[in-house]
């Protein structure tokens, strides 16, 4: 066996190559980018406890708490002691090992093309290994193994670049690692190898400031390729007006004045500058313009340079960024000042069009002064056509859920219902709170964090809504509602650490939308006046079912191997959060009791089905135990809310739709009625056609049986004519 047989190998494993090798089917994974499975075992069924409590007592308890959220004294550890997530997440609870989007990099000028992933970043380096034998394969290999190292570092800290996360990332896998001194060097040459190819990129990392990053770095690079028709021509306007102020200054006295002479060529006191600069006044033709057009000119000439910086931005040029009139990716924090700075914007734009319509004017020698002076002098953004407009930059808000006051939300809700370029970005944090009233502590929506559904309704605004961890629905999203003319409204999910319970940020993110808290939709006017052309939800698991379903593997109390499929719900979603852990009780084994079922079947019960269960769901905690948790009717609540969300949503997107439903049941109705009609007519035409055509035969029979005893009763004769019997003997 050489050396690459025996080093351990990294590659990663999808989740399609892990079910082959384990012979399980996974029918749908938490996240679209997951394609690594943890290792380690299997979370385990605990043993049953030995009967002795009250059955009714049990059931007395479960409803104490299912009702009034009430423990009892001996109710065993907490949720939050013991770190339980919702079964069908355990499995992901380890970050750095799964192959995801993050981090990513931007880079380059092409806004479609400027995000790559870590994964991109290392996939590309192992295709770039052109040697086939085992070295190619050894250095591939040792690639893979510092990717999950990168990723680790990443996430701890967001400020490093590429190649310094890949320094320590090394430093850290030959630190730990348990090969042999000669292969250590190896690894460490290998590494050494593969890092002269990579360029030092900033990595952005799954976080709550994210969405900021990527919306900012977008910005300049879709404002760069918007304003790419306009950069030739103005450069070509700003030459054509330098040319004629520097053809009327050679016209001018200035231009022979002594001293302009000596510093224009440069030749010292070769020449008599006095003696020249006599010379040309008695030979020169006094060809100047009017001042009038001269000052016109120059003030136009400073309107477009004013300007021009703006159109020559370049992401990989801060200093571009720096010259610019104002900040194509600023992020204003309110809406008076996100206001006030298109107002700001649109003047400035307005002057520019102004000073375009003067210079091609100018430039073809049209501009007549009473004509033009009453037009121009009095020209505004009214002035401007729908073209036009659409130039303006388009100013970028900030603004996070839980800050967010009436005050500003009505503010908000102006921007959204007019024509405004501001591309509105909703931080949010927090989907659910805790509202007290009469008293009592409950669970709510924060409205916030519904403001997609809000802004669909209004009908005039781009609008996205994905949690940070879709980063393919972000970029997507970004562009397409930066490209938009109108206001644009991006809501994404980045969750809160403090609220968090033991996932990180990528996984709450995506569980939110597994649990159809916070579905990726886009809903984009542009694209026609139609439901079915505007809305878009189809980048959300298992479109047609009220909760997305997986495979949950798991081992019996008598150690075989089992499997079971489960719906992730959200209160599997609200499990992970700190502030409800109130609301959920693992029950201990002792208090196990038959009425408990799990959550999906109580809710497809009716009320009075429903009035002697307790709904619970799976959880695992940190040991790998399987526990039954139940919850509060509040939770159950939330959690029915929620669906009557999702199947609102679903009937906007046209999946479920009532109103096709039934006007299909009443077709189906219609047709079937229809059919039978026109059975019984088929059968009562036959039935007659029948009965005609028995009568017609009868007929012909009865004829033809009376036709031939006619003839015989005609040829009496031929009787007798018979020969007579044999006589009897």
């Amino acid at each position: 066996m050489n050396d690459f047989e025996a080093m351990e190998r990294v590659e990663p494993i999808t989740i399609k190559a892990a079910s082959q090798a384990t012979a399980t089917v996974v029918k749908a994974s938490l996240e679209d980018k997951l394609q690594q499975l943890q290792p380690g075992g299997l979370p385990y069924e605990v043993a049953p406890a030995a009967p002795g409590a009250d059955p009714d007592e049990v059931l007395r308890q479960l409803f104490n708490f299912f009702l009034f959220g009430k423990v009892p004294q001996a109710a065993g550890p907490s949720v939050a002691e013991t770190g339980a997530v919702p079964a069908l997440l355990h499995q992901y609870r380890d970050l750095a090992r799964i192959r995801h989007d993050y981090p990513f990099c931007l880079h380059g000028t092409e806004a479609a093309k400027a995000v790559t992933t870590l994964s991109q970043i290392i996939d590309g380096l192992v295709a770039g290994v052109k040697d086939t034998g085992d070295a190619g394969e050894r250095l591939k290999q040792h690639i893979y193994r510092i990717e999950p190292e990168i990723r680790a570092l990443a996430d701890q800290d967001r400020a490093a670049g590429l190649l310094g996360l890949w320094d320590r990332a090394a430093r850290q896998l030959l630190a730990k690692s348990q090969l042999s001194k000669a292969k250590k060097e190896l690894l460490r040459d290998n590494l050494a190898t593969a890092r002269q190819t990579l360029p030092d990129r900033e990595m952005i990392a799954c976080a709550a400031d994210t969405p900021q990053r990527l919306l900012t770095g977008l910005a300049l690079r879709h404002w760069r390729e918007r304003c790419a028709g306009w950069r030739g021509e103005l450069d070509m306007l700003i030459q054509q007006l330098t040319d004629i102020l520097s053809t009327d200054f050679n016209n001018s006295p200035a231009s022979r004045n002594p001293d302009h002479l000596r510093e224009s060529t440069a030749t010292g006191d070769a020449i008599d500058f006095k003696t020249l600069s006599s010379i040309l006044a008695t030979s020169h033709l006094e060809h100047q313009l009017p001042e009038r057009r001269s000052q016109r000119i120059r003030a136009v000439l400073d309107a477009l340079l004013r300007v021009k910086p703006l159109f020559m931005l370049d992401p990989a040029a801060p200093e571009t960024i720096a010259n610019a009139p104002f900040a194509i990716n600023c992020l204003f924090d309110n809406c008076n000042d996100a206001i006030a700075e298109y107002d700001q914007r649109l003047r400035l734009l307005t002057d520019f069009f102004k000073a375009v319509a003067i210079t091609r004017l100018e430039l073809e020698n049209r501009y007549k002064e009473e004509t033009y002076d009453d037009y121009f002098n009095t020209f505004d953004v009214s002035y401007l056509s729908a073209q036009d407009l659409a130039l303006c930059p388009p100013v970028l808000l900030n603004l996070r859920c839980s800050d967010l006051g009436q005050k500003e939300g009505a503010a908000l809700l102006d921007i959204l219902a007019a024509d405004l370029p501001v591309k509105v970005l909703i931080q949010v944090d927090e989907i659910y709170v805790r509202k007290v009233r009469a008293g009592q502590s409950g669970i709510a929506i924060n409205w916030p964090a519904r403001l997609a559904s809000l802004a669909m309704s209004m009908t005039r605004s781009y609008v996205l809504q994905s949690p940070v961890s879709r980063l393919a629905a972000l970029h997507q999203g970004f562009l397409d509602g930066l490209a938009y003319n109108g206001p644009a409204l991006f809501s994404v999910y980045v969750g809160n650490d403090q609220n968090r319970a033991s996932l990180p940020r990528f996984f709450d993110a995506g569980s939110a939308q597994e649990a159809r808290v916070f579905p990726v939709l886009t809903f984009n006017p542009g694209n026609g006046p139609t439901l079915i052309e505007r809305l878009d939800i189809g980048n959300n698991n298992q479109l047609d079912q009220d909760w997305p379903t997986d495979t949950f593997r798991y081992r019996a109390a008598d150690n075989a191997e089992k499997s079971l499929d489960l719906k992730f719900t959200p209160a599997g979603f609200l499990l992970n959060d700190k502030r409800f852990s109130d609301q959920f009780w693992c029950v201990p084994q002792a208090c196990l009791h038959e009425n408990m079922l799990p959550l999906p079947g109580y809710l497809d019960l009716d009320g009075n089905a429903a009035g002697d269960k307790i709904p619970y769901i799976r959880a695992i905690d940190t040991e790998g135990a399987i526990h039954r948790v139940i919850m509060t009717r509040q939770v159950v609540a939330m959690v029915r809310e929620c669906a009557a969300f999702w199947r609102h949503l679903q009937e906007l997107g046209g999946i479920n739709n009532s109103y096709t439903l039934q006007q299909v049941a009443t077709a189906k109705t219609r047709l079937e009625a229809e059919q039978q009609q026109a059975l019984a007519a088929i059968e009562e035409k036959y039935r007659l056609q029948l009965d005609q055509d028995v009568g017609r035969l009868t007929e012909t029979i009865v004829g033809r049986i009376a036709q031939q005893l006619l003839q015989a009763g005609a040829t009496p004769g031929s009787i007798l004519e018979r020969p007579l019997p044999a006589a009897i003997p």
